[in-house]
């Protein structure tokens, strides 16, 4: 037996369900004489329709299981009658019910991974408190999860119950096993956001905004912004700096503003998201160019740059970005100067993604 290979789930199988009518009448009947004997070993729980059964299986055979329900009148609204007074108000109720493991899987890993999913539901279904009528042979793993005791026993003599409620906060501190759990868990129910921003602040851009603004006609506000001038000529080794208030892609504008001014044909190249969108900028301030387009994170050679400058002298511009963030690819910025340099071409550059991340002369 290898509690590590077992699989967890819910279970919807009409199979699935025959094994938990008999794992329920194993341990209901045979081991805790809850419910009466019958010829078929089966026990169908009264409030199976309602129930959710999270299940361990080995292969085919189910060998442990848990269910819950979120629907009134619990079991133990029969047990008590006057359920509503011994909880805390505005809770948001499931009940628990059912625990049971095949005695060759106790002591493993089989109950704490039946938690697990349990926990990744009830959280999804935003259960706040959970029920149940904890059988007194098993009150101090119930306690060590979490669970208060509330009202007085319940159920036969042969087999009793203790009304017992459990909430996140006494989940969580149970055990560090559990805790760890909950922590888990509740991070996975965090939305994922796969888009590149919003960036997470740094405490100290956090605590500049709570101080009052400065004017953008201050002195201090001038002499700050020419610092910022200069270490971004420091940076670049650029001999002018202006800092534009807007995107890259406003950048990207005012590069393609400024090249209508220029006289000639241009060669814009693209290999990926952030190429192909200089081409849409080239095409909607109208100006004239060749492109060399290649699919996605596929090279650009120099060679063949070359060719195309050679066959047309008439292309005055070369526009490509420098780190094209789609796909990682970096372009040689220094030989492509170098080239554009050798057949007098202006060399434009969308630098976003690699100022500040990589040298740049």
């Amino acid at each position: 037996m290898n509690s590590q290979m077992l699989q967890y789930k819910i279970a919807r199988d009409p199979d699935e369900f025959q094994q938990i009518y008999s794992l329920n009448y194993q341990t209901f009947v045979e081991e805790i004489p809850q419910h009466e004997i019958n010829d078929s070993r089966m026990l169908k729980d009264r409030f199976h329709d309602e129930n959710t059964y999270v299940i361990a299986k080995a292969g085919d055979e189910v060998v442990g299981m848990i269910a819950v329900r979120s629907d009134r009148p619990f079991s133990l609204d029969q047990k008590l009658g006057n359920l509503d007074e011994y909880l805390p108000p505005h809770s948001v109720l499931c009940e628990i019910r059912l625990l049971s493991v095949k005695e060759t899987y106790r002591s493993t890993r089989v109950f704490y991974q039946l938690c697990e999913v349990l926990l990744s539901h009830c959280l999804e279904k935003g259960y706040t408190m959970a029920l149940i009528s904890g059988t007194v042979r098993q009150l101090k793993l119930y306690k060590r999860m979490g669970f208060r005791p509330f009202a007085k026993l319940v159920g036969k003599d042969a087999a009793r119950f203790q009304p017992m409620y459990l909430t996140r906060e006494s989940f969580e501190n149970s055990t560090k096993a559990f805790r760890r759990l909950m922590v888990r868990k509740s991070e996975e129910t965090l939305p994922h956001v796969f888009l590149p921003g919003p960036v997470p602040r740094h405490k100290r851009v956090e605590d500049a905004f709570k101080k009052e603004a400065i004017s953008h006609r201050s002195s201090l506000f001038l002499q700050e912004m020419e610092e910022v001038r200069k270490n971004l000529r420091k940076m670049t080794s650029a001999n002018h700096v202006q800092v534009a208030v807007g995107t890259g892609t406003l950048a990207n504008d005012m590069v393609a503003a400024q090249l209508t001014k220029l006289s000639g044909r241009g060669l814009i190249l693209a290999n990926g998201e952030f190429g192909y969108r200089l081409m849409d900028h080239g095409k909607r301030f109208d100006l004239s160019f060749h492109t060399i387009e290649k699919e996605w994170n596929d090279r650009i050679t120099l060679d063949e740059i070359e060719t195309v400058l050679q066959c047309d002298p008439g292309i005055k511009w070369l526009w490509t970005v420098h780190c094209e963030t789609s796909t990682g690819y970096l372009y040689k910025i220094g030989k492509l100067l170098s080239l554009c340099q050798k057949y007098d071409v202006e060399l434009c550059v969308d630098a976003c993604s690699s100022v500040g991340a990589i040298p740049i002369d």
